[in-house]
């Protein structure tokens, strides 16, 4: 596990591809979720430390403080 087995560089570039591909996703998708998650927090009326939202991605800062 943690590595990339195949000899072809050919070969080994499409799964590096595919892991970077995967990657993206799950930023992406924690992106999406945690912006969702601060703003149904705040609809709510609970408080929500803003020192704590500075350790989220720029995007995610810049969604989130728009509201």
């Amino acid at each position: 596990m943690g590595e990339i087995r195949d000899r072809k560089p050919e070969n080994q570039s499409y799964r590096a591809s595919g892991l970077t591909l995967l990657t993206a996703a799950i930023s992406l998708w924690n992106n999406v979720y945690m912006v969702r998650v601060v703003h149904a927090l705040k609809r709510k009326g609970v408080k929500v430390n803003e020192q704590l939202l500075s350790h989220l991605s720029l995007q995610q800062r810049i969604i989130v403080c728009k509201d």
